[in-house]
């Protein structure tokens, strides 16, 4: 079977599956000379040091992609091996923070940053990222879960989990639908519900007589999701 990368198929998929394609956030982009501009906003004193210094390393590590270090760097402090990268001359914290999950004891870190990014032809203009991250309990280290625009969580989680998206069309569909439901509760850190959803999608994917590619995709990533949730909370699912 032809091998394709994780992150297209994921994209090729969501884009073709009914009611599930990504909603993308309004655009976070504002045009700006040599530097980003905004202001460092007030941080919470209670973030975990840790927490910090692994999202600094793996916001270090993009500026070094493409060398060996670069890349066992950004290996050590992510969860999912599907995420895409901009490139980038400058960044500025904006804002972070340490926020609460539905697992009692296990906490996320979350970091609002600006990123100058170069155009080709013209100047380079500045767009807003959000990290999440949370702790490996097992190998004591914080992992970026993803690096992406900034949008609204709590409405975005809403739209994917809505009922209608999740109990209608073919299994394959509905095993996609369950998963982008679990990805954004990841990112609201709604993590025992994801990990419900995670489970939802397989119990679809064991329904299906004869699964194809695109439901073997998402069984492959509803068994990740399960195994980081356990790695995060240190209990079995």
């Amino acid at each position: 079977m032809r091998k394709t990368s994780g992150f297209a198929l994921a994209l090729v998929i969501l884009l073709l599956l009914p009611g599930c394609k990504p909603d993308t956030p309004p655009p976070q982009t504002t045009e700006a000379p040599a530097e980003a501009k905004e202001d460092l906003a007030d941080t919470q004193s209670e973030v975990e040091p840790s927490a910090k210094e692994s999202a600094d390393r793996f916001l270090q590590a993009l500026k070094g992609i493409d060398t060996p270090d670069g890349k066992k760097m950004l290996a050590e402090t992510r969860w999912r091996q599907t995420m895409k990268f901009p490139a980038y001359q400058d960044i500025k914290l904006l804002s972070e923070e340490m926020f609460s999950t539905d697992i009692p004891g296990v906490k996320g870190y979350k970091q609002v940053v600006s990123l100058l990014i170069p155009r080709e032809g013209g100047r380079p203009f500045v767009k807003r990222y959000m990290l999440i991250a949370y702790e490996d309990t097992k190998k004591k280290i914080w992992k970026i879960f993803d690096f992406t625009d900034v949008a609204d969580v709590e409405n975005e989680t809403e739209k994917a989990c809505e009922g209608k998206r999740l109990a209608e069309g073919e299994t394959t569909a509905r095993q996609g639908c369950h998963m982008r439901c679990s990805y954004w509760r990841m990112m609201a850190g709604e993590i025992e519900q994801a990990g419900e959803m995670a489970k939802k999608a397989n119990e679809l994917y064991a329904q299906n007589s004869d699964p194809d590619d695109e439901a073997r995709y998402y069984k492959a990533q509803a068994d990740a999701t399960i195994e980081m949730i356990v790695r995060m909370s240190g209990a079995q699912l």
